[in-house]
């Protein structure tokens, strides 16, 4: 458990109205040792369970060592709060943190106690993939100072990055049980865990910018997942509907990895099949055609204005809200099931690539380049920093992030180095360029 209150047995024991404070709780502890003795009794009942005589007396003096009193006790009478913290299957939420007035001696110590129990929380709830949670973790550390936001950020950090691994297993996955009806079953229960669920993208979203590598880092994962996952004869077409609409809620700082998602958010959304039956299909292409022909005898001279469903998509789709684009998308459902072309779904090449990328003179490009961090010297901080990034089809590098952290600048060194790097020799499928991505370790050595 985080945290139990040391106050169930006294309270259990005392007055209603007995107040926590060393005058009272060496009052109370003399008066029980003498009823004890008297009786010649070893246990004492508290709400159904009992306690030793030991354990009692140990209790009593733990809080008379205990500096904290008055928060365990300002705890104790906030009996929801005490609950969170006392049980880990329990949540709690940021507006309910706020709503706790602690005095204000209390509530810098109230917090700290507080900080270790949201990370839980943050931990546990994105492992059981309940979004709202780890959104409600990730608004309370926001608002703490700065030095606490940076310490416990590392561990949201990791837990994306977390994410991002795990979509990947799935693409392997799908990449060795190509067409196994029974291995998509059981990969569209995994993915409809959470990536169909726009809570995802409430939760990256109220991260700051510091975190928009790894949330692209994460985001890539699921573009690669979805053009792999679409590509199975079984796939659910409206469950990666639902995927590429909550992708495209994340916020982006990569501009050309946003374009790409955008043309597949189109493409897979003009797949979507209808929820309704065949009947109801050919009722809605009879009535579509019906207006057609009542539009072309009515107005045969169309005006500059006057643009079909597919134009108007291909004119103005970048600027429509998501609500308006799930209607045009519903509306193309209706007069067209058309099966996506091969080439439409753009998937951000995770080494599928039959040739992988060159770079002649890569180890000592990067042992002559690669700039030392001062501090990282200072502290003797040596080790292995993997990156990660993507060799576009002109060789160039982009997408570069770390996937590890050995701190004191050192990530931040691998990037730049990699960064600076000229053109690659691109790697190649079928003969063609492709983008592919590249795994890197960099190595740190103090000489």
């Amino acid at each position: 458990m985080s945290y139990q209150s040391p106050l169930h047995i006294i309270k259990g024991i005392a007055d209603p109205d007995f107040k926590i404070n060393e005058t009272n709780l060496i009052r109370l502890r003399k008066q029980l040792l003498a009823d004890l003795n008297l009786s010649g009794g070893t246990t004492i009942s508290v709400k159904e369970k009992s306690y030793t005589k030991d354990e009692i007396i140990k209790t009593f003096d733990v809080l008379l060592n205990d500096p904290e009193l008055d928060l365990h006790e300002f705890i104790f009478n906030n009996k929801n709060l005490l609950a969170f913290l006392e049980n880990d299957e329990l949540y709690y939420t940021l507006a309910g943190f706020l709503k706790v007035k602690a005095p204000e001696e209390l509530r810098e110590k109230f917090q700290l106690m507080m900080e270790p129990r949201f990370i839980l929380q943050l931990k546990k709830s994105i492992s059981k993939r309940n979004f709202i949670y780890a959104k409600e973790s990730v608004l309370f550390i926001n608002q703490l100072q700065e030095e606490r936001k940076s310490i416990n950020y590392e561990e949201v950090h990791r837990s994306i990055v977390a994410l991002a691994n795990f979509n990947n297993e799935i693409v392997i996955t799908i990449k060795n049980n190509n067409n196994d009806r029974s291995a998509t079953e059981s990969i569209k229960g995994e993915i409809f865990s959470f990536l169909g669920d726009h809570k995802v993208a409430d939760f990256l979203n109220a991260l700051p910018a510091d975190f928009n590598d790894v949330i692209d880092q994460f985001s890539s994962s699921v573009t690669n997942l979805m053009y792999y996952y679409h590509k199975q004869a079984t796939y659910d077409k409206k469950l990666v509907s639902r995927m590429s609409h909550m992708q495209m809620k994340i916020r982006f700082c990569d501009r050309d990895h946003y374009d790409l998602i955008r043309r597949n958010h189109k493409a897979y959304s003009n797949t979507r099949t209808s929820t309704g039956g065949t009947g109801a299909n050919s009722l809605r292409v009879i009535i579509f055609v019906v207006i057609i022909l009542v539009k072309i005898c009515f107005w045969n001279t169309p005006s500059s204005n006057d643009y079909s469903t597919s134009q108007f998509e291909m004119h103005n789709y970048n600027t429509m809200n998501n609500n308006l684009r799930e209607m045009m998308d519903s509306v193309n459902t209706v007069v067209t099931n058309a099966k996506i072309p091969a080439d439409s779904i753009e998937p951000l090449n995770a080494n599928i690539g039959e040739q992988m990328p060159e770079f002649l003179g890569l180890d000592d490009y990067i042992k002559k380049n690669l700039v030392y961090p001062e501090k990282a010297k200072e502290n003797g901080t040596s080790g292995l920093v993997h990156l990660t990034f993507v060799v576009e089809k002109d060789g160039t590098v982009s997408h570069v992030r770390a996937q590890d952290s050995i701190g004191d600048d050192c990530e931040q060194a691998a990037i730049n180095v990699v960064k600076s790097m000229p053109r690659w020799k691109p790697g190649k499928k079928d003969g063609k360029r492709v983008r592919t991505q590249f795994n890197l370790p960099v190595r740190f050595t103090i000489e």
